[in-house]
C-alpha cells in the first residue's frame, strides 16, 4: 500500500529497540514508515496486531459491552512496552514513533488505527490530482467490481490478509492438536 503512494517504507525492521521486546524480538516495527512521507521529525514504526475480543482477557475486561475494548487493551499494552524501550533508551530517545496498528478478529479497526487509516486516506488524496481518476482499472492497477478506489480496495486486502492469517493460525492450533496415530484431540464429536 505504501509503495502504491510512493513512500519508501521497509517491513521487517530489525534493531530499532536495543533491548529484547515481551516476544524476545528487537523489532518495533512490522512496517517503518519514514518521516519525509508523513512530513514528522521521526519515522513511524507501524506494529500490526489482530487481537480477540472473545478472549479470557478481554472478556474479563468488558469487551462485550465496550465496542473497541479489545483493540484498547492491546494497543496500551503494545505502547507499554514501547514506553519500556524509550526509557531503556535514555536522553537519545528512539529514532522513530511508535503506531500500533490494531485489529481485533472481527474486522473492527480499533480507535488509533482508525486514525492511521484517515491519515492514509488524506495522504492519498494529497497526492492525487485534482480531477484526477480514483478508479484503480483506469489507471492500470488490481482491481475488483467491489473495490475499485483506494480506500475499498485497501480495506479489503487488508480484511483478506487479517482471514487468511486467522485461518493459518486456526490450522496451526488443529495440526498441534492431532495425536501421533493422526486422531485428532480437538473435539469427541466428529464433523467430517
Amino acid at each position: 500500500m505504501y509503495r502504491s503512494l510512493r513512500v519508501d517504507a521497509k517491513t521487517e525492521v530489525r534493531g530499532l529497540y536495543a533491548q529484547l521486546t515481551s516476544y524476545g524480538e528487537y523489532k518495533p516495527a512490522d512496517v517503518l514508515v519514514p518521516a519525509s512521507a508523513i512530513g514528522a521529525g521521526d519515522a513511524q514504526a507501524l506494529d500490526v496486531a489482530i487481537t480477540d475480543p472473545t478472549g479470557k482477557v478481554a472478556v474479563q475486561r468488558l469487551s462485550h459491552r465496550q465496542p473497541l475494548k479489545a483493540a484498547e487493551i492491546r494497543h496500551k499494552d503494545k505502547m507499554s512496552t514501547h514506553r519500556k524501550a524509550l526509557a531503556a533508551a535514555g536522553a537519545n530517545g528512539l529514532p522513530f514513533t511508535k503506531v500500533p496498528l490494531v485489529f481485533e478478529t472481527t474486522g473492527a479497526m480499533g480507535t488509533e488505527t482508525q486514525k492511521w487509516w484517515k491519515e492514509i486516506s488524506k495522504l492519498e488524496k494529497d497526492q492525487r490530482g485534482l480531477g484526477e481518476t480514483t478508479s484503480r482499472k483506469d489507471l492500470g492497477l488490481d482491481w475488483t467490481f467491489t473495490a475499485n478506489g483506494f480506500a475499498s480496495y485497501w480495506l479489503q486486502s487488508i480484511s483478506m490478509s487479517m482471514a487468511r492469517t486467522l485461518a493459518e493460525s486456526i490450522v496451526a492450533f488443529i495440526g498441534g492438536n492431532q495425536e501421533a496415530d493422526g486422531s485428532q484431540n480437538c473435539s469427541p464429536m466428529n464433523v467430517n
